[in-house]
């Protein structure tokens, strides 16, 4: 084989193979920048990394300097071409190339010290190439590459290497690249490399035995074993020469083998004890034969196996060569079975066979050992059987031949499993959580709606008469009414009277905030228009609603749905910790339910803890292999840590999971960062694949994708999957309303409002428009940090943040969202606009029941001029219904109980009433951890004015506790020298302290103070210097009010 560079001409018609050293990286400089590359072919099974000095087949040498290193450009390449096709030398070099590994060794000078290092690389994928995860036209005709950083093993003395400090570690960046494939694709599944090693004969005649006296290199014969294997030039004949007598170390095998290791010599049910054979003597060839096998050789082969033995014959020859009077004696065949290496995933098959004697088995005449003396002088002893023939030494020393045969992969590979069933209906459809019918606004379309539902009854349920209206359940009167308008033939007279006001409905309430998933909105409207002709029925019919049955238990469904209206709540206001420990509540009840698994992991990425959320998408994919949203979430996530190799085996599988084009487009995504064109091909064409087949009007798959992104805040796949969207079906509002998501997501507020912006002045008044006017006022909220506002903090500007809000209500197609009134409310408490906060969370609480909603319409009127404090009980009451571990909630009750003990005489029952449940709902408040941070922060925070309200009725003690807690988490200077001066009155004067007995619980409460830039020596003084004060006044009034 040359290792010249190949002329055009031959490499069209040879195969060559290039080498190439693209880099390599020592963790300490070698001298003068300059290493030396050797690499050559492994020469057997055995060969270790230490025997590196030894020659082989296909090597190569290079000196290197990596000073000289340039960008593209191979350290070092060498070109290999293969022999002529279908040669034998061409079949022996595919046979090393599947059967050896490539062995490269580094050396160099760090240091003062030699550094040799060593790596073995498989080279089977140049031959047999490994199909791609996603079949791409043309991939076959690619040319077989094997790439990539190994690192080496040091080839030093244990001695050197452990003196080195630090040891040197390499690793090499290697590319062995065909010219061509060998093979086309359907012949490479056809083909295989056998090889037969010949191990050795056991249970040997006695006269082979050594004599005493005599070692083992003194013994005068050899042995040899051969046969005929098949190949594509004909049979070729093998011999195993050379075979020797071998007695068993100390240090043998046999040590570590058990008694009960057994095997059955072949064709007889005779078991060998392993641990006897081991330490048996015996003839050892360890002879290996390897073959490349074509595929017509292949065939031939196994046809021959099933057919006939394969038969070894075994001679004893003496080492001089000289002709041996014994030679027909110990001529010896095993007729080898190999048929059961056809057996189904089978690569290795030791076999242990009889030999019996050969053909032409005789023992010397006595004239024939006159003429040819034995080699030692004494003639064999012959046992003589009844008819006259002696007997043959195999048969009776029961001698066997091991043999084993090693196939590089199956002869017949391990059928494929059966597909998995289908999925049933169930478990493909998503299960969603019971919805809650809509309460009833007052609005023109509803009661157009009612007034249909009238007029439409009077004419066509009319004919009902008044006695089928009486004793009747709600369950039989929409049982009447479907069996009149079906009877009647009116069902479609009905749809036509009240379809325009449905469809004014609808167009009211129905708003599409995202090109995400729409069936929760859709199910929402579908519950909501139930409900209204429920009630009209009931009316109808003069039936009375049925009051539920309180049974004090909560079943697991209500608990699942209850717990996940609480953590989406708490994401809502951006307190992530809250929504994880929602989400682990549901655990507690099913967690065995992927679904639940999903929401956790999914939530905790968007707060950033990876970790975390790796943990639970992983428990989800165990509960369920099939959920292809928790693969999706977990290959963005491994994508979010750089992990791309675990990313890319995630969205493999959420691609396993079925025909969908989410899974595709999402991938494709993946590879397009990858550049890897291939796979991304691949994944186009199943998505058009896909899209063929759906006849309803769908949404871009990209644009899935990138909602799917954005809510896992991967932005870097978000911005891929919209080049990809330009590319496909051009830019779109959806697009740009999907990065300004994605951008107010990850704080870049000003790329974010300039996606928004576009769709703003594309469709002006649209309902895309109205969206992307919200989300710009999100990112004005963000950015001016009205998330972070505290009663301590400066108040920050608000202009723009309710400029947009208020123009994405007043378009013509509003956008109704949750959070965005609850932000508009935030601002308006805090700048004290305590009757528009009013009026915004009455229409919050109307759109949806969250505790926070109820919340926040209390703490509005709760600090309006003349506030109604039932108003505010009502409100507060409704929320500790809906989050009963809600801490502002009771802070807020505590506050307008006490209010309301302000309005009651103190010698009153009802005084002391108020009181206690003032006091209770403050205790509940601090269980539940209530602080600084609200989430309707006034001028002065809950903690402070239960704290003031509670020393002005001389509850002294639970004052302290309010402003204890206050201290731990005040930031703000002014605030901070507030709360002190009433814990100064509260705590100090309040409980009579003793001068140093003041001082220390002044000083603790300094010290619990972490306001930045806080002067606490000058705090210290100014405070003792005010309690001095207060002790005097309050020592004058004693004295007047005693005198």
């Amino acid at each position: 084989m040359s290792e010249e560079a190949p002329s055009p001409e031959a490499q069209e018609d040879l195969v060559s193979l290039r080498i190439q050293l693209l880099d390599v990286k020592l963790s300490a400089p070698a001298v003068d920048e300059q290493v030396a590359l050797t690499y050559r072919l492994q020469d057997d099974q055995g060969d270790e990394l230490k025997d590196a000095e030894k020659e082989g087949k296909l090597q190569g040498s290079g000196e290197l300097s990596l000073q000289e290193k340039t960008p593209g450009k191979p350290l070092y390449e060498n070109v290999h071409v293969f022999p002529q096709q279908d040669s034998e030398a061409h079949r022996e070099l595919l046979a090393d190339l599947l059967s050896l590994d490539m062995l490269y060794v580094v050396t160099a000078t760090v240091g003062s010290d030699d550094y040799k290092g060593g790596c073995s690389v498989s080279l089977v994928p140049l031959i047999w190439r490994k199909r791609p995860q996603f079949d791409d036209e043309g991939w076959e005709l690619e040319k077989p590459t094997v790439e990539g950083w190994f690192t080496l093993l040091p080839l030093t003395s244990p001695e050197a290497a452990q003196s080195a400090e630090p040891p040197v570690t390499c690793e090499v960046h290697v590319r062995m690249e065909l010219s061509r494939p060998v093979f086309s694709i359907e012949e490479e599944h056809k083909t295989n490399v056998i090889t037969v090693n010949v191990r050795g004969l056991y249970n040997l005649p006695p006269t082979w035995n050594v004599g005493e006296g005599e070692e083992m290199e003194d013994h005068k014969y050899w042995y040899e074993a051969a046969y005929d294997f098949p190949s594509s030039s004909g049979s070729v004949q093998v011999t195993a020469e050379n075979g020797s007598l071998s007695v068993p170390s100390s240090q043998d095998e046999s040590d570590v083998r058990s008694e009960s290791e057994k095997a059955f010599l072949q064709g007889t049910l005779q078991e060998i004890s392993l641990k006897e054979e081991d330490q048996s003597i015996r003839v050892v060839w360890n002879h290996r034969f390897r073959t490349f096998m074509t595929p017509s050789t292949l065939d031939s082969f196994k046809d021959a196996i099933q057919k006939a033995r394969f038969p070894v014959s075994i001679r004893r020859v003496l080492k001089s060569g000289a002709d041996y009077v014994y030679t027909n004696k110990y001529k010896g065949l095993a007729n080898v079975d190999l048929s059961g290496i056809m057996a189904n995933d089978i690569r290795t098959l030791a076999i242990r066979c009889p030999v019996g004697p050969a053909a032409d088995f005789s023992v010397p005449t006595e004239e024939e050992l006159q003429q040819l003396p034995p080699p030692e002088g004494v003639e064999e002893t012959e046992e003589i059987l009844h008819n006259g023939e002696a007997t043959n030494p195999y048969l009776r020393s029961e001698t066997y031949l091991l043999l084993e045969i090693v196939c590089a992969r199956p002869i017949v590979p391990k059928p494929q499993s059966p597909p998995p069933p289908l999925a049933t209906v169930r478990e493909i459809l998503e299960q969603r959580a019971p919805v809650d019918s809509l309460e009833s606004l007052p609005s023109t379309t509803l009661e157009q709606l009612n007034k249909d539902f009238r007029w439409a009854a009077s004419e066509i349920l009319g004919e009902i008469e008044a006695t089928g209206k009486q004793r009747m359940s709600i369950e039989n009167a929409l049982q009447t009414v479907m069996t009149q308008l079906n009877s009647k033939g009116k069902y479609h007279d009905l749809k036509e009277r009240i379809q325009h006001s449905v469809l004014q409905v609808v167009k009211e309430r129905f708003h599409r905030g995202s090109v995400g998933d729409i069936s929760n909105e859709i199910a929402n409207l579908n519950a909501f228009l139930r409900e209204q002709l429920k009630r009209f029925i009931m009316e109808f019919f003069d039936l009375e609603a049925e009051k539920p049955k309180f049974t004090g238990d909560v079943s697991g469904e209500d608990l699942l749905t209850q717990e996940l209206e609480l953590a989406v709540e708490a994401e809502l206001l951006l307190r992530y910790d809250k929504a994880k420990s929602h989400l682990q509540n549901r655990l507690v009840s099913d967690s065995n339910n992927s679904s639940l698994w999903y929401d956790l992991g999914t939530m905790t990425i968007r707060s950033g803890d990876y970790n975390a959320a790796k943990e639970y998408l992983n428990k989800a994919v165990e509960v369920d292999g099939k959920n292809m949203f928790a693969f999706l979430a977990l290959g963005s996530l491994f994508f979010l840590q750089n992990e791309m190799s675990k990313a890319e085996e995630s969205f493999r599988q959420a691609c396993e999971c079925g025909a969908n084009a989410l899974a595709w487009a999402c991938s494709a995504c993946f590879y397009d960062i990858e550049a890897r064109e291939q796979e991304r091909r691949t994944c186009d064409k199943q998505l058009n694949s896909i899209e063929k087949k759906m006849t309803q009007s769908k949404v871009s798959p990209y644009l899935r994708a990138g909602s799917f992104f954005a809510e896992m805040n991967a932005t870097l796949l978000v911005e891929q999957a919209m080049a990809q969207e330009v590319q496909k079906n051009r830019s779109s509002d959806s697009l740009h309303l999907i990065l300004g998501r994605t951008y107010l997501n990850n704080g870049e507020y000003d790329k974010s409002r300039e996606h928004l912006d576009a769709v703003i002045s594309s469709s002006p008044g649209s309902a895309d428009a109205a969206v992307a006017l919200t989300l710009k006022g999100h990112t004005w909220f963000m950015e001016l940090e009205w998330h972070k506002y505290r009663s301590d903090f400066d108040v920050p500007p608000a202009k723009d943040v309710l400029f947009s809000y208020n123009k994405s209500l007043s378009s013509r197609n509003p956008n109704i969202d949750l959070l965005q009134y609850i932000r508009m409310a935030r601002l308006h408490i805090a700048m004290k606009e305590f009757a528009e906060a009013q009026k915004v969370m009455e229409k919050a609480c109307k759109l949806r029941q969250y505790a926070t909603c109820w919340l926040g319409l209390a703490v509005a009127c709760f600090h309006k001029t003349m506030p109604d404090l039932s108003l505010v009980e009502n409100c507060l009451q409704q929320a500790s219904i809906l989050d009963s571990r809600n801490a502002e909630v009771w802070g807020m009750i505590t506050l307008n109980c006490m209010h309301q003990a302000g309005e009651i005489t103190a010698e009153s029952p009802e005084f002391e009433i108020k009181m206690s449940e003032a006091l209770f709902a403050f205790r509940q408040a601090l269980m539940y951890g209530l602080s600084l941070d609200e989430s309707f922060p006034t001028e002065i925070s809950i903690l402070e004015q239960i704290a003031v309200n509670l020393e002005k009725y001389q509850k002294y003690g639970p004052a302290s506790e309010a402003l204890r807690r206050a201290f731990y988490s005040v930031k703000g200077i002014p605030t901070s020298t507030r709360l002190l001066r009433l814990f100064v009155a509260v705590d100090v004067i309040s409980n009579d302290h003793k001068k140093e007995e003041m001082k220390e619980t002044l000083d603790r409460a300094i010290m619990c103070l972490d306001a930045p830039g806080i002067d606490r020596e000058g705090l210290r003084k100014s405070m003792q210097k005010y309690a001095h004060e207060l002790q005097k006044k309050s020592l004058k009034e004693r004295r007047s009010h005693h005198e």
